[in-house]
């Protein structure tokens, strides 16, 4: 289970994975994402790092932005992700952000991207 900072407790469907609801809901609801890491344990509010398919095309960031708000409509407020960043690098299957199997390693993620999800929660 993960908790915000402000105590309320969010629960994935795999206890091991810390936000996979709203992961899950990101990669249905924003086709043009490969990846999405939800971050949030410990924080005030729940954000998200997405890496887009690179085949992805048109208007990606407005497309990104409506899908967030859907997916968002599908979840409880808790598990809302408040603020997002669509990140410009690739993650490459079997490299050191993801397996060959494509499953994203939080723990690099959250070490690589530290920066930038201070700066998400800075922003609000």
């Amino acid at each position: 289970m993960t908790a915000t900072a402000g105590g309320t407790a969010t629960s994935p469907p795999v206890p091991s994975t810390t936000c996979a609801a709203c992961e899950l809901a990101i990669e249905a609801h924003c086709p043009q994402v490969a990846q999405a890491v939800v971050v949030g344990d410990s924080r005030p509010y729940l954000v998200a790092l997405l890496v887009l398919d690179p085949e992805a095309g048109g208007d990606v960031p407005a497309a990104v932005a409506a899908g967030m708000r859907a997916a968002n409509a599908t979840l409880s407020r808790a598990e809302q992700v408040r603020a997002f960043e669509i990140l410009n690098d690739a993650w490459p299957p079997g490299g050191e952000l993801v397996t060959l199997t494509m499953k994203v390693r939080r723990r690099p993620v959250l070490r690589a991207y530290a920066d930038r999800i201070d700066a998400l929660y800075a922003e609000k």
